[in-house]
């Protein structure tokens, strides 16, 4: 049994060491009163425990104190650091009380022994964990599984201490602080690398001890692993892992079923939403990698952060020259994936998830190229930069993972915004390109101000995973604002909204579809993006003049040197096109009659519903453009 916080007075009157630990070693019943024979192990007492003195064991008959003194006289109770306490008086100098059990009521033991140097590592991941395999071959039965810390102090350090009770407490507090546990997996023996679903899991304590006692069912095969809260970073220590059993058993080190691993650092860096000077095209910066596979193969994932309370997520997304699948158009051999359309994805880590670790796994994938994209939830970016670590693991041939450029990596942005008058769906703008460059489109709507942009943010006492969920606002807009983004040779007509878009879009978003830039979900993305393309002016200008239709259509004054026909005062330019589906009238947006927002005690609502109808656009490019502004159709 262990005494909590003492005094420095407490320990002088009643000679008891603070936060330390006794031995009981006999239990008897005096005079109708049971009382316990206790020791303290580091035998250092000078005279006979005056803790005696308020034990009521001795205020019975004057037979049973005498008895109590011949017993302690006879044991040289003076020296040896023993003496009697009655059982009642226990819970008044000491807070703990500590079970003993025989290990020989089992018939089967297994032993194994290692060190364990602490590397720094999530709460969440167990990657760099001890593990262990468990086998059951035949009958199944009780197992109990202990887990020792050995003591970090040598022989002539604990002799050393002795004479100085402080050194040796402060030693014993600093090896109590930490946590140690044990937790059972299903995973056939094998490693694991996340924390969570274990079958079976102990208890955190901070003793040396660490015991799991659970049913195993016959020819069962399990993963040991060793956890730990508090140890400190770059140590190592000592343990002893033992299991009993009933049954027959072997604990043998888990294997690792992949053979080749591949790591990269990297990090999220948190950028604004809109404002002057930013890019709000960099919200799309979620760290890629391109992972070359050199034969079919088990892969898996495992994203690590120490940045715990943000929720992550890894997602693994067809490239360009794989075998039997035919990339999207949203993926180039060369680029970035643009969308993370279902269409497009392999697969993935699951919901975004806490505990700083999401794990991933595929078996047999095909030899080929890959993009990995590594994301967090939309609402958690107030940390700055958070770094990350990405690790690869195929089981049957090394891999290449190597890390993507960012979409603004080199690139010029020009930026421009949009308004949809009430009722129209269509609105264009003019792009003129002096030289041959490769560029891209992004579009978002203009978020609401005030407390209603807010996403959803995660719980922190939630678990682990979460489910983007939205608030109203958000699911108005997605009834309002499905959006279209394209770059086409000739401006739109008033007919044009073909549901699998224009065909003469040189470059278009979502493949042709309406989406909703607004949600951020496993078919859709924050921003709308158009694919990269290549343009160049002279070859765009000759396809413009083919087209007889071009000449005989007298087109809207947008462009400032593009009036009708072949009469241009300047080279044709590009148009910069942006559709929404028809929404109900109810739920279009107020304007005053100058084009301004309503001055009525509605303001504040208009103002959120006037943001919806604002449309943002950004162009990246590899050299200068220029746009005009955008006009509705």
């Amino acid at each position: 049994m262990g005494t909590g916080h003492l005094t420095a007075e407490e320990e002088a009157e009643f000679d008891l060491t603070s936060k330390h630990d006794y031995a009981i070693l006999q239990l008897k019943k005096e005079s109708g009163r049971y009382v316990a024979l206790v020791k303290n192990p580091w035998c250092i007492s000078d005279g006979p425990n005056k803790i005696l003195r308020y034990c009521r064991a001795l205020q019975g008959t004057e037979n049973a104190a005498q008895e109590l003194d011949l017993e302690m006289s006879a044991l040289s109770l003076s020296k040896s650091g023993l003496f009697w306490i009655d059982v009642e008086d226990i819970p008044q100098y000491f807070e703990n009380l500590y079970l003993n059990w025989n290990p020989e009521l089992f018939s089967y033991r297994r032993d194994t022994h290692f060190a364990w140097r602490i590397e720094e590592s999530p709460s969440g991941s167990c990657r760099e964990n001890p593990q262990y395999t468990l086998t059951s071959p035949d009958n199944g039965g009780t197992v109990w599984l202990l887990l020792q810390r050995h003591s970090s102090m040598r022989a002539e350090e604990f002799v050393d201490a002795r004479a100085d009770q402080d050194v040796l407490l402060q030693s014993e507090m600093e090896q109590s602080s930490p946590f140690i546990s044990l937790c059972v997996f299903d995973a056939d023996g094998t490693r694991v690398l996340a924390s969570d679903g274990p079958v079976h899991q102990g208890p955190y304590v901070d003793t040396p001890q660490a015991l799991l006692q659970f049913e195993m069912p016959p020819r069962t095969t399990y993963t040991v692993v060793a956890s730990h809260e508090g140890l400190v970073v770059g140590t190592s220590h000592s343990f002893s892992l033992s299991a009993f059993a009933s049954c027959l058993m072997s604990l043998e080190p888990a294997h690792d079923r992949y053979h080749h691993w591949a790591s990269h650092e990297a990090a999220w860096s948190s950028s604004p939403l809109g404002g002057q000077g930013s890019s709000f095209a960099m919200q799309s910066e979620d760290p890629q990698f391109r992972l070359q596979i050199e034969q079919r193969s088990d892969v898996v994932f495992a994203l690590e952060t120490l940045h715990e309370d943000i929720p992550i997520r890894v997602a693994l997304l067809w490239c360009g020259g794989n075998s039997g699948k035919t990339a999207p158009h949203s993926i180039g051999k060369t680029n970035r994936a643009s969308t993370t359309n279902s269409r497009d994805m392999v697969g993935d880590s699951g919901e975004y998830r806490r505990g700083g670790c999401a794990v991933a796994d595929f078996c047999d994938l095909k030899k080929g190229e890959y993009i990995v994209i590594c994301s967090t939830f939309e609402g958690i970016r107030q940390h700055g930069r958070c770094k990350f670590t990405l690790h690869v693991g195929c089981n049957s041939a090394p891999c290449i993972l190597q890390r993507l450029p960012s979409e603004t990596a080199g690139r010029l942005s020009t930026r421009l915004s949009a308004v949809f008058p009430p009722g129209r769906t269509i609105l264009a703008a003019p792009l003129w390109c002096s030289r041959l460059t490769r560029l891209k489109v992004f579009a978002r709507y203009r978020q609401p101000c005030g407390p209603a942009q807010q996403a959803a943010a995660p719980d922190t006492e939630s678990h682990l995973t979460i489910q983007r969920s939205a608030p109203a606002h958000e699911a108005e807009t997605r009834a309002l604002s499905p959006l279209r983004a394209s770059l086409r040779s000739n401006p739109p007509r008033p007919s044009d909204a073909p549901k699998e878009g224009p065909q003469d879009a040189l470059a278009i978003s979502n493949d042709g579809h309406f989406s909703n830039v607004l949600a951020r979900n496993a078919s859709s993305s924050t921003i709308l993006m158009t694919q990269d393309v290549d343009i160049i002016p002279e070859i765009h200008h000759r396809r413009q003049s083919a087209q007889s239709t071009l000449g005989q259509q007298t087109q809207p004054d947008l462009s400032g040197s593009y009036r009708s026909g072949h009469e241009t005062a300047g080279p044709l330019p590009l148009w910069i096109v942006l559709e929404r589906q028809a929404i109900a009238s109810a739920s279009i947006s107020p304007i005053a009659s100058d084009g301004g927002l309503p001055s009525s005690d509605q303001g504040g609502q208009a103002r959120e519903k006037r943001s919806e109808n604002v449309v943002e656009v950004e162009i990246l490019s590899d050299h200068k453009v220029e746009a005009g502004t955008f006009q509705a159709y």
